[in-house]
């Protein structure tokens, strides 16, 4: 069969000798159909199908049998035959509505960018470089915008759908928003047709042909079912090529959700710091240090100095000292404002902080004894209590007293004001009878649960539970 590089079908009968049986498969394709749109059309959008779903088979019958649970990423979330055929709709009906059209009217494209799609093929030395130039480009892409949509509205809008399922299986690779199949795709076509008009800018890069971009399309439809398999068998790819992603790195992006965006290889995960790996480790360290900031005092106390702002008339104000119980400086510069304001009028717009001090405690590991005079706001109305406590420091006494409040009173933090906080050096001092119990000379606690063990088979007398 005999075909040229033309975008006429009626000249395919002329020119060059088709020499493989795929080539005049090809060529013996758009002589029947005779309209080289229709047929482009047709043979891209047949090929979509049969690869997708042909690969998403062996994974269906894959998921009945149980002898493959040990290669099972998640063996504990296989899916069921309902979820496998409602997606296998949702995906059908996503190609015919929201891939069809693009696919119809690519062969016009082609004929504009000079892409060929006569016989014979080019040499696999010129196929496999545009096809790992589009594998590279189309991967970049991809991590791009899939992390792209994973923040804010996007997420919730579009790429929530994708994540319906936080086990992925073989049909999950193109369930997604038509909004995101369009995005992404526009990476496995784009760059064909980038490549395409840069080559017929310049004389350095050889044409693309028509079937190299259908030999891309359907590694890159495999490589994407594979991803969603959630299957890592011992002669999968990743475990001979390190740098290539598999299902095992996609697999962990749809359990946890983030990190893992690209999609062939892990390359770019690794340079940006966005493997599944890495961000839980580091997820980890923040909840260790949350939790050890909440195990270790969550307030501070703080010596705050301010005053006015110079002016002609008083050219050095006066300066108003405050201790403050706050989180951090930047409360404790707003509760400093806003009680300075309530006492001598002055506003953070008309003053300035001299300084902020922590003040620590001398001696943290000796029990004293802390009277703590405030003012707090209730619902019906304004009260002032002096209250007692137990602590090592100044301000665990503190944020006893703030616990105590909300539990017995129902007083919020930002009710309540503190007039002064003293320790109580003499037993003297204490006031409150629940507090006085502490300081009984040679203290005592009964252990009622310890019973002291006897060789005799009676005992006559009550057993000491004390110390």
């Amino acid at each position: 069969m005999d075909i040229l590089r033309s975008n006429s079908t009626t000249s395919l009968l002329e020119g060059q000798v088709a020499s493989n049986v795929v080539e005049r498969l090809w060529a013996n394709w758009y002589l029947y159909i005779g309209n080289d749109i229709l047929a482009t059309g047709l043979l891209f959008f047949l090929v979509h199908e049969f690869m997708y779903f042909g690969r998403c088979l062996p994974w269906f019958i894959i998921d009945q049998m149980p002898s493959f649970r040990k290669y099972k990423l998640q063996p504990d979330s296989i899916p069921t035959n309902q979820q496998q055929w409602e997606c296998f709709k949702a995906v059908l009906k996503s190609h015919f509505f929201a891939e069809a059209l693009p696919i119809w009217l690519f062969h016009p494209l082609c004929a504009k960018l000079n892409i060929v799609y006569g016989v014979p093929f080019p040499s696999w030395k010129v196929q496999i470089p545009q096809i790992v130039f589009f594998f590279i480009c189309e991967d970049f892409w991809h991590y791009s915008f899939h992390r792209l949509f994973h923040y804010g509205w996007f997420y919730k809008n579009i790429h929530k759908v994708h994540h319906k399922y936080a086990a992925p299986f073989g049909f999950t690779a193109e369930y997604a928003h038509p909004a995101e199949v369009a995005a992404l795709g526009v990476g496995t076509v784009g760059f064909p047709i980038l490549y395409a008009y840069v080559a017929t800018k310049t004389d350095q890069l050889p044409p693309l042909h028509l079937f190299t971009i259908t030999c891309w399309i359907i590694l890159r439809l495999l490589q994407a079912v594979d991803s969603h398999s959630g299957y890592d068998f011992p002669w999968s790819l990743n475990k001979f090529f390190p740098l290539w992603a598999g299902a095992e790195h996609h697999d962990q992006h749809h359990r946890y959700f983030i990190g893992n965006y690209a999609s062939s290889f892990a390359v770019w995960d690794r340079v940006f710091s966005t493997e599944c790996g890495q961000l839980a480790k580091q997820r980890r360290e923040d909840r260790a240090n949350q939790k050890a900031e909440a195990i270790m005092s969550r307030l501070n106390e703080y010596q705050v100095i301010g005053r006015r702002l110079p002016t002609d008339s008083a050219p050095e104000p006066k300066l108003f000292r405050m201790r403050i119980f706050a989180p951090n400086t930047v409360v404790a510069k707003s509760r400093y404002w806003y009680f300075l304001q309530k006492l001598h009028k002055v506003k953070k717009a008309s003053g300035e902080i001299v300084s902020v001090n922590i003040i620590n405690e001398a001696k943290p590991t000796k029990v004293k004894t802390f009277g703590v005079w405030i003012r707090y706001e209730s619902r019906s109305g304004i009260h002032n209590m002096y209250k007692e406590y137990r602590d090592v420091t100044r301000v665990g006494a503190v944020e006893t007293m703030y616990q105590d409040l909300a539990a017995r009173h129902r007083a919020r933090f930002r009710s309540i004001h503190i007039l002064k906080v003293v320790e109580l050096q003499k037993a003297d001092d204490v006031k409150r009878q629940y507090v006085k119990q502490f300081l009984t000379k040679d203290l005592k606690f009964p252990l009622p649960h310890r019973v002291q063990k006897t060789k005799a088979l009676f005992y006559s007398n009550r057993p000491s539970t004390f110390y």
